[in-house]
């Protein structure tokens, strides 16, 4: 099992599709819509992406719980 992801640690903005404004801003400060993907093969259409930034923890830390927001 992954134990947290190094090369997150530092990181200050996360791209993210798939997830929820609410799940993600339990983890950042700031977390606005970038786009909509409209890839039908890929994700339900209109599928928000989502910028975070200001991370509440260390991203390696939290990284368990990270990955498996839906």
């Amino acid at each position: 099992m992954l134990e947290g992801a190094p090369y997150l640690s530092g990181v200050t903005t996360f791209i993210e599709a798939g997830s929820s404004r609410e799940d993600l801003s339990r983890f950042f400060g700031s977390v606005q819509q970038l786009a909509e993907l409209h890839c039908s093969r890929c994700y339900e259409e209109g599928t928000p992406v989502w910028v975070a930034r200001e991370p509440k923890q260390d991203l390696a830390a939290v990284w368990p719980s990270l990955r498996h927001l839906e």
